[in-house]
Protein backbone atom coordinates (compact mmCIF):
# COMPACT_ATOMS: atom_id res chain seq x y z
CA UNK A 1 0.00 0.00 0.00
CA UNK A 2 1.35 3.55 -1.10
CA UNK A 3 2.12 6.12 1.42
CA UNK A 4 -0.44 8.30 -0.22
CA UNK A 5 -3.07 5.82 0.02
CA UNK A 6 -1.80 5.55 4.20
CA UNK A 7 -3.03 9.23 4.21
CA UNK A 8 -7.04 8.52 4.48
CA UNK A 9 -8.95 6.24 6.65
CA UNK A 10 -10.95 4.03 5.37
CA UNK A 11 -13.87 6.30 6.19
CA UNK A 12 -12.29 9.14 5.01
CA UNK A 13 -11.93 7.23 1.45
CA UNK A 14 -15.55 5.73 1.68
CA UNK A 15 -16.78 9.58 1.73
CA UNK A 16 -14.56 10.93 -0.98
CA UNK A 17 -15.72 7.56 -3.19
CA UNK A 18 -19.35 9.09 -2.36
CA UNK A 19 -19.12 12.25 -3.58
CA UNK A 20 -17.20 11.29 -6.64
CA UNK A 21 -19.82 8.82 -7.43
CA UNK A 22 -22.50 11.61 -6.92
CA UNK A 23 -20.41 14.29 -8.64
CA UNK A 24 -23.43 14.38 -11.55
CA UNK A 25 -21.17 16.56 -14.38
CA UNK A 26 -18.11 17.66 -12.08
CA UNK A 27 -15.09 16.10 -13.20
CA UNK A 28 -13.25 14.16 -10.95
CA UNK A 29 -10.89 17.34 -10.88
CA UNK A 30 -13.67 19.37 -9.76
CA UNK A 31 -14.13 17.31 -7.19
CA UNK A 32 -10.66 17.28 -6.11
CA UNK A 33 -10.51 21.00 -5.70
CA UNK A 34 -13.67 20.44 -3.77
CA UNK A 35 -12.15 18.32 -1.48
CA UNK A 36 -9.01 19.62 -1.60
CA UNK A 37 -6.89 16.80 -2.72
CA UNK A 38 -3.95 16.60 -5.00
CA UNK A 39 -5.13 15.00 -8.82
CA UNK A 40 -3.09 11.59 -7.45
CA UNK A 41 -4.71 11.41 -4.16
CA UNK A 42 -7.68 11.30 -6.34
CA UNK A 43 -6.45 9.69 -8.53
CA UNK A 44 -5.58 6.84 -6.62
CA UNK A 45 -8.26 6.37 -4.27
CA UNK A 46 -10.76 5.86 -7.69
CA UNK A 47 -8.58 3.53 -9.03
CA UNK A 48 -8.07 1.38 -5.97
CA UNK A 49 -12.06 1.79 -4.96
CA UNK A 50 -12.93 -1.60 -5.82
CA UNK A 51 -10.07 -2.59 -2.34
CA UNK A 52 -11.49 0.13 -0.72
CA UNK A 53 -15.65 -1.53 -0.82
CA UNK A 54 -13.74 -4.58 -0.50
CA UNK A 55 -12.36 -3.03 3.31
CA UNK A 56 -15.93 -2.23 3.41
CA UNK A 57 -17.55 -5.39 3.20
CA UNK A 58 -15.11 -7.18 4.93
CA UNK A 59 -14.92 -4.74 7.70
CA UNK A 60 -19.35 -5.25 8.05
CA UNK A 61 -18.73 -8.97 8.02
CA UNK A 62 -15.77 -8.26 10.95
CA UNK A 63 -13.19 -10.04 9.09
CA UNK A 64 -10.81 -6.29 8.56
CA UNK A 65 -8.43 -7.67 10.78
CA UNK A 66 -7.63 -10.81 8.51
CA UNK A 67 -7.93 -9.36 5.11
CA UNK A 68 -5.63 -6.71 6.05
CA UNK A 69 -2.76 -8.69 7.82
CA UNK A 70 -3.28 -11.59 4.98
CA UNK A 71 -0.10 -12.02 3.31
CA UNK A 72 -0.12 -11.40 -0.35
CA UNK A 73 1.00 -14.66 -2.42
CA UNK A 74 4.50 -13.95 -4.01
CA UNK A 75 4.64 -12.73 -7.72
CA UNK A 76 5.24 -14.99 -10.37
CA UNK A 77 7.49 -14.84 -13.85
CA UNK A 78 5.54 -13.05 -16.06
CA UNK A 79 4.21 -14.90 -19.01
CA UNK A 80 2.54 -13.80 -22.33
CA UNK A 81 -0.98 -13.49 -20.10
CA UNK A 82 0.17 -11.67 -17.49
CA UNK A 83 2.09 -9.48 -19.96
CA UNK A 84 -1.22 -9.16 -21.87
CA UNK A 85 -3.06 -8.04 -18.03
CA UNK A 86 -0.02 -5.45 -18.02
CA UNK A 87 -1.63 -3.82 -20.92
CA UNK A 88 -4.86 -3.71 -19.93
CA UNK A 89 -4.21 -2.57 -16.62
CA UNK A 90 -1.98 0.45 -18.30
CA UNK A 91 -5.20 0.66 -20.50
CA UNK A 92 -7.36 1.10 -17.90
CA UNK A 93 -5.25 3.51 -15.83
CA UNK A 94 -4.86 5.75 -19.09
CA UNK A 95 -8.65 5.37 -19.27
CA UNK A 96 -8.98 6.37 -16.08
CA UNK A 97 -6.65 9.03 -15.97
CA UNK A 98 -8.61 10.78 -19.32
CA UNK A 99 -11.59 10.96 -17.67
CA UNK A 100 -9.77 12.66 -15.16
CA UNK A 101 -8.76 15.14 -16.79
CA UNK A 102 -11.82 15.37 -18.88
CA UNK A 103 -10.00 14.00 -21.92
CA UNK A 104 -12.51 12.81 -24.42
CA UNK A 105 -12.01 9.19 -25.47
CA UNK A 106 -13.42 7.06 -28.32
CA UNK A 107 -12.60 3.63 -29.85
CA UNK A 108 -10.31 4.71 -32.15
CA UNK A 109 -8.34 6.96 -29.88
CA UNK A 110 -8.25 3.85 -27.43
CA UNK A 111 -7.25 1.41 -30.17
CA UNK A 112 -4.30 3.65 -30.69
CA UNK A 113 -3.07 3.98 -27.27
CA UNK A 114 -3.75 -0.09 -26.92
CA UNK A 115 -1.28 -0.62 -29.76
CA UNK A 116 1.22 2.29 -28.29
CA UNK A 117 1.13 0.23 -25.01
CA UNK A 118 2.01 -3.05 -27.35
CA UNK A 119 4.33 -2.23 -29.23
CA UNK A 120 6.36 -0.45 -25.64
CA UNK A 121 6.20 -3.82 -24.16
CA UNK A 122 7.24 -5.59 -27.37
CA UNK A 123 3.90 -7.50 -27.24
CA UNK A 124 3.30 -9.27 -30.67
CA UNK A 125 -0.45 -8.04 -31.48
CA UNK A 126 -2.86 -5.83 -33.37
CA UNK A 127 -5.48 -4.37 -31.52
CA UNK A 128 -8.56 -4.13 -33.84
CA UNK A 129 -11.92 -2.68 -33.22
CA UNK A 130 -12.95 -6.27 -31.66
CA UNK A 131 -10.36 -6.10 -29.29
CA UNK A 132 -11.29 -2.53 -28.15
CA UNK A 133 -14.99 -4.04 -27.61
CA UNK A 134 -13.87 -6.60 -25.77
CA UNK A 135 -11.86 -5.00 -23.58
CA UNK A 136 -14.47 -2.69 -22.83
CA UNK A 137 -16.69 -5.44 -22.16
CA UNK A 138 -14.33 -7.36 -19.34
CA UNK A 139 -13.46 -3.53 -17.76
CA UNK A 140 -17.39 -2.39 -17.36
CA UNK A 141 -16.02 0.68 -19.66
CA UNK A 142 -18.65 2.85 -21.53
CA UNK A 143 -17.55 5.25 -23.75
CA UNK A 144 -19.48 7.96 -25.13
CA UNK A 145 -21.85 6.67 -28.17
CA UNK A 146 -21.86 3.21 -26.48
CA UNK A 147 -24.96 1.33 -24.78
CA UNK A 148 -25.27 2.27 -21.46
CA UNK A 149 -26.34 -0.17 -18.89
CA UNK A 150 -28.40 0.45 -15.90
CA UNK A 151 -25.93 -0.33 -13.31
CA UNK A 152 -23.06 1.79 -15.05
CA UNK A 153 -20.76 3.21 -12.43
CA UNK A 154 -17.96 4.12 -14.06
CA UNK A 155 -16.19 7.42 -15.50
CA UNK A 156 -19.31 9.18 -15.97
CA UNK A 157 -20.17 9.54 -19.93
CA UNK A 158 -21.66 13.01 -18.82
CA UNK A 159 -17.86 14.43 -18.46
CA UNK A 160 -17.68 13.89 -22.45
CA UNK A 161 -21.17 14.64 -23.46
CA UNK A 162 -21.84 17.84 -21.94
CA UNK A 163 -19.70 20.41 -23.78
CA UNK A 164 -21.17 23.49 -21.55
CA UNK A 165 -18.05 23.83 -20.57
CA UNK A 166 -15.61 23.57 -23.52
CA UNK A 167 -14.20 25.42 -25.88
CA UNK A 168 -14.87 24.64 -29.67
CA UNK A 169 -11.81 22.46 -30.88
CA UNK A 170 -9.27 24.38 -33.05
CA UNK A 171 -8.50 23.14 -36.42
CA UNK A 172 -5.73 21.39 -35.35
CA UNK A 173 -7.38 19.15 -32.72
CA UNK A 174 -9.35 18.06 -35.92
CA UNK A 175 -6.74 17.48 -37.63
CA UNK A 176 -5.56 15.32 -35.27
CA UNK A 177 -8.66 13.33 -34.54
CA UNK A 178 -9.08 12.94 -38.21
CA UNK A 179 -4.97 11.03 -37.82
CA UNK A 180 -6.68 9.12 -35.32
CA UNK A 181 -9.27 7.75 -37.37
CA UNK A 182 -7.17 7.18 -40.44
CA UNK A 183 -4.93 5.03 -38.19
CA UNK A 184 -7.86 3.26 -36.89
CA UNK A 185 -9.15 2.31 -40.07
CA UNK A 186 -5.68 1.57 -41.56
CA UNK A 187 -5.86 -1.35 -38.45
CA UNK A 188 -8.67 -2.58 -39.62
CA UNK A 189 -7.64 -2.99 -42.91
CA UNK A 190 -8.85 0.20 -44.78
CA UNK A 191 -6.61 1.83 -47.04
CA UNK A 192 -8.12 2.96 -49.50
CA UNK A 193 -8.85 6.88 -49.57
CA UNK A 194 -11.86 7.13 -51.14
CA UNK A 195 -13.65 4.31 -48.60
CA UNK A 196 -11.68 5.77 -45.90
CA UNK A 197 -13.50 8.96 -46.29
CA UNK A 198 -16.68 7.47 -46.90
CA UNK A 199 -16.49 5.79 -43.23
CA UNK A 200 -15.39 8.94 -41.54
CA UNK A 201 -18.23 10.41 -43.31
CA UNK A 202 -20.92 8.41 -42.00
CA UNK A 203 -19.47 8.14 -38.49
CA UNK A 204 -20.06 11.81 -38.60
CA UNK A 205 -23.56 11.97 -39.61
CA UNK A 206 -24.54 9.12 -37.62
CA UNK A 207 -23.32 11.29 -34.60
CA UNK A 208 -25.22 13.64 -35.82
CA UNK A 209 -28.51 11.85 -35.40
Amino acid sequence: MSSSQNKYTLDQKLEILEMIENRGSKSLAEVGKRLKLTDNAVKHIWRHRERTRMLEQARKNGTLDEVLNKKKPPQKKLTNGSTGQNLEGSLVEWYEDSCFDGVPVNDARMAIKAQDIANQMNLQITITSQWVKEFKSRHGIVLRGDPIPSDYTECDVSEHDSGSEMNPPSLDDAMDALHVLKQYFEAEGLTDPNLLGQEIAKMLLAKDK
